[in-house]
């Protein structure tokens, strides 16, 4: 008796656990890879069955001067909000317009010390079954002391070349 219970609750949890694990398996959260000059990355959801709320975090590994995001959802789903959120701080950067496309850009520096997050919210239309979306980040990242640096020594020669030349005249 005592083993067959044992059996029936190890069966349970096995159960419980694998419908828990595919309940969210359909998020694609963000890995931010860089591709040269920016870092770029792409998120969603490929099983959307009613009204959603999806938290994807975002990770930014250096600093960043801006940010921006699009969404794009399929015939079957609509999106209602569309936010940047810096989770530190439970403040609002960045939201974007409800609808099938949507799109957001944050301009201001991106702290690697915070955590960060877009937030998508939707829901089926009419009586569809299901539907999905997806989106993408692409976040800039902050010049480095040296490139302020050779900008003004580019300026000052400009500078100095302009000068001489109406020296010359």
């Amino acid at each position: 008796m005592r083993k067959k219970l044992r059996m029936m609750f190890v069966a349970i949890a096995l159960s419980w656990g694998f419908w828990a694990s595919g309940a969210s398996a359909a998020l694609i959260q963000p890995v931010l890879t860089n591709n040269g000059a920016n870092w770029d990355a792409i998120f969603g959801n490929n099983v959307v069955l009613g009204s959603f709320s999806d938290i994807f975090d975002v990770i930014v590994p250096m600093n960043g001067s801006g940010l921006g995001a699009s969404v794009v959802s399929d015939s079957n789903v609509n999106i209602t909000s569309f936010a940047l959120v810096d989770a530190t701080t439970s403040t609002t950067l960045a939201s974007g317009v409800a609808g099938n496309i949507s799109s957001l850009n944050y301009v201001g520096l991106l702290d690697v010390t915070h955590s960060y997050q877009i937030q998508v919210n939707g829901e089926l239309k009419d009586v569809r079954e299901s539907g999905s979306y997806s989106g993408n980040i692409q976040l800039s990242s902050v010049p480095e002391p040296e490139t302020y640096v050779m900008w003004l020594v580019g300026l000052g020669l400009l500078s100095f070349t302009l000068l001489r030349r109406r020296a010359d005249i």
